[in-house]
């Protein structure tokens, strides 16, 4: 593959990484609010000799791109007709050692309490992590669990904490997210695609799907794919909305997941949704700004080609 030179997987030699670059098959990067940033590769291994010696070792950590994984997966294939080949799932390296650090411990201990947001807030300066927090009302101790029945890690109990809120958390190329759905909607960048639109837009759809259901026939999904210069620079939590599709045009999508193989000019791969439980985003500009503002506001402008500001650029990389 090509365009892979900073592909970097640690504690081997120089030589080592030369060979696995070499055998790279396919990489791409799925960006996603179901959890964390992650990064799948094939190689070729015939004979598995990289595998025998421990190339691909879980919790091996692993760059590319100046983002930091460890690998979390490995699969070894084999079929008759077809090379000997090694699938490598890599995770973002602050969430994964997030998931691994357990024990009892509490946040806001002594009396004075702390916030759901301040505790996030503090989760993701100890891992090294940006963020984007909506603050939280009540103040407490929260305490991370273990017993006999219970063996919570710092993920988890961000993971419980949001779910009290009802709010989201997930991490996206070192930026932690911590807010409702309604919070991101009306806080973070979006981009406005045109079904009509020239193929020189910098949002021109290569190809995209609809789907309502009566299962909740006030919202719409989306599947869109967009040229990768701009592609790669979405994030989820960004926003989506279209226009000359009738009545789907003009109203706030929710960008869930963003994805692309990496060698190669493929369009990215982008997926999306309109909130779940709410009448119609597009319709109430009033939704999501909060009751209690932002620990780190961030976004709020249409990302668009030729847009600069700091505040796109705390919350993607490209």
């Amino acid at each position: 593959m090509e365009n892979l030179g900073d592909f970097r997987i640690g504690e081997i030699g120089a030589s080592q990484q030369i060979e696995i670059t070499d055998a790279l098959m396919a990489l791409s990067v799925d960006l996603t609010m179901d959890m964390t940033t992650q990064m799948k590769f094939r190689v070729y291994d015939k004979d598995f000799q990289m595998f025998k010696h421990n190339y691909f070792q879980v919790r091996r950590p692993l760059s590319y791109n100046g983002f930091n994984y460890e690998v979390a997966a490995v699969t070894l294939n084999r079929a008759g007709g077809q090379h000997d080949s090694v699938d490598v799932t890599a995770r973002s390296m602050p969430i994964q050692r997030m998931r691994r650090q357990k024990g009892y411990k509490t946040w806001g201990a002594g009396g004075s309490g702390i916030t759901a947001a301040q505790c996030a807030k503090e989760i993701a300066e100890e891992f090294g992590l940006k963020m984007f927090i909506q603050s939280s009302p009540a103040k407490t101790a929260i305490t991370r669990q273990q017993g006999e029945d219970v063996d919570e890690s710092t993920w988890d109990v961000l993971r419980r904490l949001a779910g009290d809120l009802e709010y989201v958390v997930f991490e996206s190329y070192g930026v932690l997210y911590f807010s409702s759905e309604d919070y991101l909607i009306e806080r973070q960048p979006g981009i406005v695609v045109d079904l009509d639109a020239e193929e020189t837009d910098p949002w021109f759809p290569y190809s995209v799907s609809f789907r309502q259901s009566d299962d909740n026939w006030k919202g719409s999904e989306f599947s869109l794919q967009v040229g990768r210069e701009n592609g790669i620079k979405l994030r989820p939590g960004m926003t989506a909305e279209f226009k000359n599709i009738g009545l789907l045009s003009d109203r706030k999508h929710l960008i869930t997941n963003v994805t692309w193989d990496e060698g190669n000019n493929q369009p990215v791969g982008i997926k999306g949704r309109t909130l779940k439980e709410t009448e119609d985003t597009a319709a109430n500009t009033g939704v999501g700004l909060g009751r209690y503002g932002a620990v780190i506001p961030l976004g709020s402008r249409s990302l668009i080609l030729g847009m600069v500001g700091n505040d796109v650029e705390r919350v993607q990389r490209g």
